[in-house]
């Protein structure tokens, strides 16, 4: 063997070697976006280059790296997109059963309201506006007239 195949061939072992390298540090990293997503933890290229024990160079430098980085990073930011937005609709919805909440309750209080005025004797009409609320006009005579009915009681006694 001479000396031009002796170098050839180790360079040819050389690069061997340097590719099975870079494919075990592929397989690393893939193991460590694998275990993150898992664990639902920020994908940043410093995280991967520290939980898969490779230089931050190598996942911006070798392409494949760089696009396994890059589509972990992407539908991270996908799902938090979609978490966020569940979380807006749930509270979007808390929200609006609070307010027919509100509501219904606010008609069973007209309601009771009616039927107490209907036992003293008053006419709904007049209690009421035409929206279904209480006028303030009636409020304020209702109040007053309630007013008059306890000093009444109380210096009567």
């Amino acid at each position: 063997m001479s000396n031009t195949d002796a170098g050839a061939a180790r360079t040819a072992a050389a690069n061997h070697a340097r590719q099975q390298s870079t494919r075990d540090k592929l397989q690393r990293i893939d193991t460590a976006l694998r275990s993150m997503r898992r664990e639902r933890t920020t994908v940043t290229y410093a995280a991967v280059a520290a939980r898969a024990g490779v230089s931050r160079t190598l996942l911006y430098q070798n392409t494949d790296a760089k696009n396994l980085v890059a589509t972990a990073i992407e539908a991270t930011g996908d799902r938090s997109r979609r978490d966020r937005a569940t979380h807006d609709a749930n509270v979007e919805a808390s929200w609006q059963q609070r307010a027919i909440n509100a509501e219904d309750a606010a008609k069973a209080a007209y309601a009771e309201i009616d039927t107490q005025g209907a036992v003293r004797g008053d006419a709904p009409a007049a209690r009421r506006g035409r929206s279904g609320t209480p006028s303030p006009a009636t409020r304020s005579t209702s109040m007053a007239s309630a007013r008059r009915s306890s000093c009444n009681s109380s210096t009567r006694g």
